[in-house]
Formats: structure tokens, sequence, C-alpha cells
């Protein structure tokens, strides 16, 4: 098997297990705080003003996407920084969204147990960023 087949191999697993371990955690989160089970990467508005926010937001990543491709093929950049890597900005921009979402439930929501799942989810999607990022060499 050559170096494609082993990458291709490894990053199912840590795909799989990343899907394994979020629905878990929104299965027995959801329990525990007693709220309506969310549908997994669901995107749900809570009003007008969270969804232009979202559209700003998310123009903003796609903005950073093409100038920082751009930028690579002109330029001949090599990103050695994982900031500068796509996957650092697509987590930052992830993460940017679910403060915006968990913002809004709790200015507009009155349980605050959604905005706490939010805040909870959030924060355990950062630690699964760092704990894949941080032994992601193994994946090469």
């Amino acid at each position: 098997m050559g170096f494609a087949q082993y990458f291709f191999i490894k990053l199912l697993f840590v795909m799989v297990m990343y899907f394994l371990f979020i629905y878990l955690f929104h299965h027995l989160i959801s329990r525990w705080l007693d709220v309506e089970k969310r549908k997994i990467f669901s995107h749900e508005l809570i009003n007008a003003q969270h969804e232009k926010g979202d559209k700003v937001i998310r123009s903003l990543a796609a903005v950073t996407y093409i100038v920082g491709f751009i930028i690579i093929i002109v330029t001949d950049f090599e990103p050695d920084s994982w900031y500068f890597q796509l996957y650092g900005i697509m987590a930052f921009f992830f993460v940017v969204g679910q403060l915006w979402k968990a913002f809004m439930e709790k200015k507009n929501i009155d349980d605050i147990r959604e905005f706490t799942y939010t805040m909870m989810e959030t924060g355990f999607h950062i630690f699964l960023f760092i704990a894949i990022f941080s032994t992601v060499n193994w994946l090469y």
C-alpha cells in the first residue's frame, strides 16, 4: 500500500472518531441539560439578525479562503504556522460562527440551557480541534 492509501485510511479513521465523539457529546449533553436534541451539524437560525451576522461570517470566511488561495498561487507562499493553514482558518470561522450563535441565543431565548448547550458544544469542538491538529503529524 502506498502513501495515499495509508493517508486516506488514517484520515477516514480521524473523521470517524471525530463524528463519533460529536454524536456521543450531543446525545449525552442534550439528555443531561434536558434540552431538545438538536440534529448534528444542523444550521438553526434564531432570527433575522442572527441570519445577517451568519451571512457576514460566512462571507468573510469565503473571501479569506479565496484571498489566501490567490496569495499562495501568486507568491508560492508556504505557510508554516497552523493559523495560515486552511484547517486553522476553517476552525477559526467555525468557532466564531458558534460563538455568534451562542450570543444570539443568550440575547433572544429565555431558556439559558440552550446557550449553555451551545457554549459546551463550542468548547468541545475546540478541544477536539486542538487534539486533532496537535497530533496530526502521524497522519502524514
